[in-house]
């Protein structure tokens, strides 16, 4: 991350600054839903997401629209979408018992914000690196979620913590939401929102395969199956986005000029 990068997110100071109020707010809403409903039901109503996403990237995105309306990309979006629902209906401990109103319409709320973030993202950023766009953004949450935080008043928790569990957060928040934030911004500038949006819904499958081989948790054979299905429909739909992109140079340079 360049000097040069970061004053340029700097100038543009407006940009991390609404995207990081999108993200404040979809961080509250998601951990109220968590709160309401069991896990397994939440990572479903998570995948509204992909298609609240979609939408708006056909909205606001004419590139998008090209995508989507593509037949391939229907046909492996579907495909994809009923895989990873029928992932998480084999899941042993999936319910939709108790709370469950009020938190899926906390969850669908939280998953519609993120899918306005993501197309955020893409229409906001444009001429910034990913790295400091999103090391900015990242400070400015922070900084929202402070008051909060003090109003709980457990911020002591975790330096009362042992250090492995020190250890474990701060190496969570530096992997799992810092590095993959990154990857997430480079997708979206590369790939488009449609498409980051579909290869996103390998998630529950891919939890519950680490599931398996870090804490022996049982996969039953409806979810080996669907995650197959899954993972083979997203090849699909990344090879088709690839020969797409290559016909859409080559269009560009035969194009004559002048």
């Amino acid at each position: 991350m360049g000097r040069q990068e970061l004053a340029a997110v700097v100038r543009r100071w407006w940009v991390p600054l609404v995207l990081a109020a999108i993200l404040a707010i979809v961080q509250v809403t998601w951990v109220l839903g968590a709160y309401l409903i069991p896990a397994a039901y939440s990572s479903l109503i998570e995948r509204t997401t992909t298609i609240s996403t979609l939408l708006l990237g056909y909205l606001f995105f004419r590139d998008e629209r090209r995508v989507i309306r593509s037949g391939r990309f229907l046909l492996s979006g579907a495909v994809a979408m009923a895989a990873v629902v029928g992932v998480i209906l084999f899941n042993r401990d999936f319910s939709a018992g108790g709370r469950v109103l009020v938190g899926t319409l906390v969850f669908v709320l939280s998953s519609a914000l993120w899918a306005f973030y993501a197309v955020a993202i893409r229409g906001m950023t444009r001429g910034l690196s990913a790295m400091p766009t999103f090391a900015v953004t990242v400070a400015m949450v922070s900084v929202l979620l402070m008051p909060l935080a003090v109003h709980e008043r457990k911020m002591g928790l975790m330096w009362s913590s042992p250090w492995n569990v020190q250890l474990a957060v701060v190496l969570l928040g530096a992997v799992c939401v810092g590095v993959v934030q990154v990857c997430y911004y480079v997708s979206l500038k590369r790939i488009g929102v449609a498409y980051s949006s579909l290869v996103g819904l390998c998630t529950p499958f891919l939890t519950a395969l680490f599931a398996f081989l870090l804490l022996g948790e049982v996969l039953r054979t409806g979810q080996w199956l669907c995650g197959a299905v899954l993972v083979g429909s997203l090849a699909i739909m990344v090879w088709n986005s690839s020969g797409a992109r290559a016909k859409c140079a080559e269009a560009r340079e035969d194009r004559p000029h002048g």
